[in-house]
């Protein structure tokens, strides 16, 4: 029986050690800090610690800076840890000026915000009624018809009337755009309007002939292709000159005012 006793002793597992008490230590230690720091977090979204005081626009003119700012009004006073800065960032991105936004948050009490403001660089008219539009197709105000004589109008069919804030609609917009915006600045003339039918696209020059463009491929070539040709043409002869088609800028096509024929000049080497 004895021997029994001492043969299940022998076989009998022996029990896993206890956890230790330091490891035990720590394992409390590190839940304390993680608790402090999310009730700090927690604490700083409520209280004013680093509520917002200060909002400085950099990148905007005076004006746009206003605008911005006064879209950032009501955020005043509220905590910066709370703050989200891409829903900030987009609702900034949606005022008619801005084409981009960003926010950085200088503790304790200071936004710091960086716009790059839109481009204008065409009007839109329709009847009595004009639009600015920036480069990226944004409406970004709404303008007197004569307003920005500098600029380059419009003149295409539009799915829906203008909005300000919103993109003007339509491939033929986004075509007329992007000629205007393209135009070479070493140029014999500025684009008086942008034409976009179904012949194609059409700039007519404040002095000179219209250019025929066709469709918007190889447009460095077509436009280097017409200014050769203006270049070229004596002070009568442009005056008398319709047009310069340029759509095959390989062979331009020039056209005459008074005169139904065409003269066909082969750019070809």
């Amino acid at each position: 029986m004895a021997r029994r006793a001492a043969l299940a002793l022998v076989r009998t597992p022996s029990a896993r050690p206890a956890l230790s008490v330091p490891r035990t230590r720590a394992l409390v230690i590190a839940g304390a800090v993680v608790l402090a720091t999310g009730l700090a977090y927690l604490g700083a979204r409520q209280s004013s610690v680093f509520a917002l005081q200060t909002i400085e626009v950099q990148g905007a003119t005076p004006e746009v800076g206003k605008q911005v700012r006064a879209a950032l009004a009501p955020y005043r006073g509220e905590s910066l840890v709370a703050l989200h800065r891409s829903e900030v960032e987009a609702e900034l991105r949606a005022l008619p000026w801005v084409a981009s936004a960003h926010v950085d948050r200088a503790f304790p009490h200071r936004l710091v915000v960086s716009v790059e403001p839109e481009r204008p660089v065409a009007v839109y008219r329709d009847g009595a009624h004009a639009w600015l539009v920036a480069s990226s197709g944004k409406v970004i105000a709404t303008v007197r018809p004569d307003e920005r004589p500098g600029l380059a109008r419009l003149r295409v069919e539009l799915a829906r009337p203008p909005a300000i804030g919103q993109t003007l609609s339509g491939e033929a917009s986004t075509t007329a755009l992007r000629l205007v915006s393209g135009f070479p600045r070493r140029f014999p003339g500025r684009v008086l309007y942008a034409r976009i039918d179904e012949t194609g696209a059409t700039l007519v020059l404040t002095q000179g002939p219209e250019l025929r463009l066709g469709d918007t491929t190889e447009l460095a070539a077509k436009f280097a292709a017409a200014r050769a040709i203006l270049a070229s043409l004596s002070d009568s002869d442009l005056a008398s000159t319709g047009y310069v088609d340029v759509s095959v800028p390989e062979r331009v096509v020039v056209g005459s005012n008074t005169q139904p024929e065409s003269e066909s000049l082969d750019f070809r080497s």
